[in-house]
């Protein structure tokens, strides 16, 4: 009974190294009987109000082709971004999520930008300068933490800002870092 009961041990502990390193959540050894190390592999600067989902299967090729994108563009001097637009509840979210998660470590910095309204745009720049501890952070005067978050993004290379649900493209124009050193990726339910 004894060898069925360390077989069946193993078995999960390779099972849940091969689920771990899968999500690049936890570091364990396949032949320990326990956690060996606790990583997180992703950015330095990370703000991402979505766990990862790990039911999301089915957009391997989508999500190769954004990153042979957005990967160009980094090597690009002129930037450009890509939308993921469509239907409401097709995947759009969910499919930058997982781009997220799956390339983080390609990118210094990763923010995500909720853009339904200009207040939920706001929240996101000020608890995006939040995370970076800029100065501007306690700003009452919304436009000068919206401007040292783009002179952040302006000054700073290889980040991911994903736009989600952009409504109204006026809205976003008017908060795009002047020169981009970096990827952005926006979802809409717009053509």
């Amino acid at each position: 009974m004894g060898s069925l009961d360390e077989s069946l041990t193993q078995v999960c502990i390779v099972l849940l190294y091969s689920l771990l390193k899968q999500y690049k959540c936890l570091f364990i050894q396949p032949d320990a009987r326990c956690i060996v190390n606790i990583k997180r592999s992703y950015s330095m600067h990370w703000l991402m109000p979505y766990q990862r989902n790990p039911f999301f299967t089915g957009r391997e090729s989508v999500l190769q082709h954004l990153h042979t994108v957005l990967a160009h563009e980094r090597s690009a001097v002129i930037s450009q971004s890509y939308a993921l637009s469509g239907l409401g509840g097709i995947g759009k979210t969910q499919t930058a999520i997982e781009y997220a998660y799956s390339y983080a470590n390609e990118y210094t910095s990763v923010f995500w930008i909720s853009a339904e309204t200009n207040e939920s745009i706001v929240s996101s720049f000020v608890a995006i300068a939040e995370l970076l501890n800029l100065p501007e952070k306690q700003e009452k005067e919304q436009s000068r933490v919206i401007s040292a978050v783009t002179h952040w993004l302006t000054s700073h290379n290889d980040w991911l800002v994903i736009f989600d649900n952009v409504e109204d493209l006026e809205l976003v124009k008017g908060v795009l870092p002047p020169a981009r050193c970096g990827s952005l990726l926006f979802t809409s339910r717009r053509q």
